[in-house]
């Protein structure tokens, strides 16, 4: 018997208004202030209520009604968090939050976000092979530099046997 089964057969178990009382639970929670309140509305005391929540099985019904509740909901859940994450304010928890929920952040831990068509640059590590653009002026203008000799490694050098080939 699979767990949705078991779940199904234990909830069978419990009357309409216990089941009304499990609702109750997920919606306002166990301590809410508005429990005598909702005894009354169903003709019950708290005691009776306490008894309920005592009974084999009621507490793993209540946790599978919230499992369910909270899958219902995932959709608005991540779409509020989007929203919280990259709003021109941004949240920083929730957007912490988002790339954990992503799999691309865990505490203490970093893992480098990059696209499958995303080019590592070297001068990114090695700030001395970093193309030196002038943008000063709104404009490109790539400085020249001498060859530094190592042709033998570049493969758009004629030494390395692909001449004709130019950077687009």
């Amino acid at each position: 018997m699979s767990d949705a089964e078991e779940i199904a057969k234990l909830f069978q178990q419990f009357g309409p208004e216990q089941r009304l009382y499990m609702q109750f639970i997920i919606e306002k929670g166990p301590n809410s202030e508005e429990i005598e309140g909702f005894a009354r509305s169903i003709g019950k005391n708290l005691v009776t209520l306490q008894k309920w929540s005592q009974a084999p099985g009621f507490w793993e019904c209540v946790a599978a009604l919230t499992d369910d509740a909270l899958h219902r909901a995932r959709t608005d859940i991540y779409r509020a968090l989007i929203r919280s994450a990259t709003s021109k304010t941004p949240n920083i928890p929730a957007a912490k939050l988002l790339l954990e929920v992503l799999g691309d952040y865990s505490e203490g831990k970093t893992k480098a976000i990059t696209k499958p068509t995303e080019t590592t640059y070297k001068w990114m590590d090695d700030e001395s092979s970093k193309p030196d653009f002038d943008l000063s002026n709104g404009e490109a203008e790539e400085n020249t530099k001498t060859d530094d000799g190592d042709s033998e490694n570049d493969p758009l050098s004629p030494a390395s046997g692909t001449e004709g080939v130019s950077p687009k």
